[in-house]
């Protein structure tokens, strides 16, 4: 079995025994895990680090090692045959599967290490529309209709496979990222699922604004720590890939805190520490500002924390740009007017 990157290692562990060591039980623990989306990855870290190390009983461990991975495996045989099923819908339509088992198996060496709640996939924009309509036609749902102007997706739901995301933006408003043709051109094939994943330097620009998207959430932080390793040595400019974006500075300060679990410290890691430790004691943030769901106000919300976000990326004309898109196409009616123009 491969082994985790070593920062995403160290970054575990060093939360397990953290929390450990501030008196949460094993139960607790195990339920934040499982409330933030890290389960299989924080059992696999506490499993190797010990039960000393996490306020477990040996067997209590093993135990439940052993039955969440029977669990998963389960999980990724469904996500993989609902992956075949949506391409057997869109019938050979360019696409791209953002996230998932792929991006699991090329970050943390094992699919089943990371846990996914859908099938993200990426369609050209002016197709989505005939995307959605396929998959309908195979019986998925759109669960929650998305407020065009401020997401970049839409959830579809199916009684028997996996939720499916629907991604006509890699990023909702106002994110700048790369365009469909140019992440597609240097889209990579995934052997084990059969379709195109994103290349390197763009999965690290999809991973910057997903942690951005979900206001950096413990999955998405776990994401950026392993991608971080994994990627530099696959010799990719991470910082040059990223810059193309506005996401030059963001990037390296996330790299600098992802080394510094490896023994190269910065002020930036202990940053990252009392965030790791504040979500995992905390509450997840919620996907509902994303969507919006039926409130034009949360969907408002969300398009000005994501417009406060962008004091983080370079320069100062990425939030002015933010800013001024997000008055210009909004919950208003010229906004209606323009996301005819512009929605897919």
């Amino acid at each position: 079995m491969a082994s985790l990157p070593t920062g995403l290692d160290r970054a575990m562990m060093s939360l397990i025994r953290g929390a450990h060591q501030r008196r949460m039980s094993w139960p607790a623990m195990v339920e934040r895990a499982r409330t933030c989306g890290i389960l299989p990855l924080f059992l696999d870290v506490a499993a190797r680090g010990g039960a000393e190390n996490c306020g477990a009983s040996p067997r209590e461990l093993a135990a439940l090692v052993a039955s969440e991975r029977i669990s998963q495996t389960a999980r990724c045989a469904l996500w993989r045959y609902t992956l075949r099923a949506v391409q057997t819908c869109l019938d050979g339509m360019p696409c791209i599967v953002l996230k998932g088992l792929p991006c699991g198996a090329r970050l943390m060496g094992d699919a089943a290490r990371r846990e996914s709640n859908d099938v993200d996939v990426w369609i050209e924009q002016a197709r989505c529309r005939e995307a959605t309509q396929a998959l309908s036609d195979a019986g998925f749902r759109c669960a929650v209709e998305p407020h065009w102007w401020a997401t970049n997706q839409m959830l579809l739901v199916h009684p028997v496979l996996a939720p499916v995301e629907i991604h006509w933006l890699p990023a909702p408003p106002p994110f700048v990222a790369p365009s469909f043709d140019e992440a597609y051109a240097r889209a990579a094939f995934d052997d084990s699922t059969g379709c195109r994943v994103p290349g390197d330097a763009d999965l690290w620009v999809f991973l910057l604004l997903h942690a951005l998207q979900h206001y950096f959430a413990l999955k998405t932080t776990c994401d950026l720590i392993a991608a971080s390793e994994v990627l530099e040595i696959h010799g990719v400019d991470l910082d040059g890939a990223a810059a193309r974006y506005g996401l030059g500075r963001l990037s390296r300060h996330v790299r600098r805190a992802a080394r510094g679990f490896d023994g190269h410290p910065a002020w930036e890691t202990r940053v990252m520490k009392s965030a790791l430790r504040a979500m995992f004691e905390g509450e997840a943030p919620t996907g509902r500002l994303i969507l919006g769901e039926d409130s034009k106000a949360l969907a408002a919300l969300g398009v000005a924390m994501r417009v406060g976000e962008m004091a983080l990326l370079d320069g100062w004309r990425y939030p002015l740009r933010a800013a001024t898109q997000a008055l210009w196409k909004g919950p208003h009616r010229l906004g209606a007017l323009v996301s005819r123009w512009h929605d897919p």
